[in-house]
């Protein structure tokens, strides 16, 4: 847990444990010595999400662009997912151990965020930002009083974006060693050959390779660039190959607020409208003849609706009433959908033509409002991950008070529609989070 403290597990040096599921290259056996020299590792981004979840569902399809004879390892960094200990602040010490802990602390999670439900984004009403500031202060309560209850041995002390570099370089160790236990360790296979593991030498006329033996070999999304970043910088001599994709403006992910990363929000959601009127009845939004302003047009109107009177449905699968408001649609869906275009406008397409007639029982669902009831496993379980490590990597306390976050809010909504988002998630977070 604690890389300054001596690694053999005890009491007094807890260790973290580290949740990994790979998907094997092509021709493995029992033998080790048929894997590759360097798996490679895989980040979704978050920060906190679960790269075994992320494995289980697109590793395949990362391996039909690097090639079969990579194996693929998706793990959960430390505190999240199936990796223990786990950085959940609602998991009371007082509780019961193992599956009902858990269950307890699942349970009290959604009563806290059903509590919180009706509030809306920062900009949303007068009251908004004061609500969710008190309630940024009310959580962080009580991940201090998770924190304290494990004293040196709580997972929020250590969930910094270094330590989960130091993660990645055990996890290389940990393969040299169990490769090393092969008593045939063979030279390059030819098979292995491929543009992101190899290195050819063109100027003396020899096909030279470069051994990846002990360097990592990683492809990281979103926060997993910052991740990769940070790995080559703590540790220049072990990097094999970093495919850094979708990369985090690094300064401004450690500044107090989040502001800054939402600069060209706007300019993707304005695109929106216009393929929709260049798809035309591919867009199920898109009405005959549409012109871009009349699409923008109907937007505005349809959320209009939804401003003024929140509304009313009664989900089909689970005979619970619920409402829908307008910040839970700009944040579930047309935020969410700015991350992947392709995939996601056609869905805020379908959504808003739902809106448009009234089928809201639809757009419930899209905005995330079906609740979470059901069997659940690890590492499905939701946790603090993204709070815990997002505030520890945070260079400046944020010292300020409502009214300060209010007039620094107010200035970024004049520039950027999706401002509210941003300060509704993470600024008020890391102003009260201490650990």
């Amino acid at each position: 847990m604690d890389y300054t403290r001596p690694l053999n597990e005890s009491a007094d040096n807890p260790k973290v444990h580290l949740a990994l599921i790979m998907l094997k290259g092509a021709g493995r056996t029992q033998d080790p010595s048929t894997y590759a020299e360097a798996p490679l590792l895989i980040n979704p981004g978050g920060p906190g999400g679960s790269g075994v979840v992320f494995a289980q569902s697109r590793a395949n399809s990362l391996q039909l662009v690097v090639g079969d004879q990579h194996d693929i390892i998706g793990f959960d960094p430390r505190g999240v997912g199936a990796s223990t200990p786990k950085a959940d602040c609602f998991a009371s010490p007082d509780s019961s151990n193992g599956i009902s802990r858990r269950n307890i602390a699942y349970m009290n999670r959604l009563t806290w965020l059903v509590g919180g439900q009706g509030i809306g984004l920062t900009n949303s009403s007068n009251v908004a930002l004061n609500m969710l500031s008190a309630r940024s202060a009310a959580l962080n309560k009580l991940c201090q009083r998770a924190d304290k209850s494990e004293g040196d041995g709580s997972i929020f002390r250590h969930m910094s974006t270094p330590n989960i570099a130091r993660d990645m370089l055990s996890i290389v160790d940990a393969w040299d060693e169990w490769r090393s236990s092969s008593q045939t360790i063979p030279a390059t296979r030819p098979e292995e050959a491929h543009p992101l593991i190899e290195q050819h030498n063109m100027n003396d006329g020899n096909e030279s390779r470069t051994s990846l033996q002990g360097k990592l070999v990683y492809w990281g999304f979103s926060y997993g660039t910052f991740l990769g970043a940070t790995f080559a910088s703590m540790f220049p001599d072990r990097v094999g190959r970093l495919v850094l994709d979708g990369v985090v403006h690094a300064d401004r992910y450690v500044n107090p607020t989040w502001e800054g990363s939402i600069g060209d929000s706007d300019a993707i959601w304005d695109r929106f409208f216009v393929y929709c009127a260049k798809a035309k009845t591919l867009c199920s939004f898109y009405r005959t003849g549409d012109g871009l302003e009349d699409i923008r047009e109907r937007f505005r109107e349809t959320l209009s609706l939804l401003e003024e009177q929140p509304a009313t449905v009664i989900l089909p699968d689970t005979n619970l009433p619920a409402i829908v408001i307008a910040s839970d649609v700009k944040k579930s869906i047309f935020f969410s959908g700015l991350y992947a275009p392709m995939i996601g406008f056609p869905i805020i397409a379908d959504l808003l033509d739902h809106a448009f007639n009234a089928r809201l029982e639809e757009i419930a669902k899209g905005a995330g409002m079906v609740p979470l009831c059901g069997n659940f496993t690890l590492p499905l379980y939701p946790d603090d991950a993204m709070r815990g490590i997002a505030c520890s990597d945070k260079q400046h306390r944020l010292n300020e008070n409502v009214t300060g976050l209010q007039d620094r809010f107010e200035k970024i909504a004049r520039h950027s529609w999706f401002a509210d988002v941003v300060s509704s998630a993470v600024p008020t977070c890391c102003a009260h989070f201490v650990s």
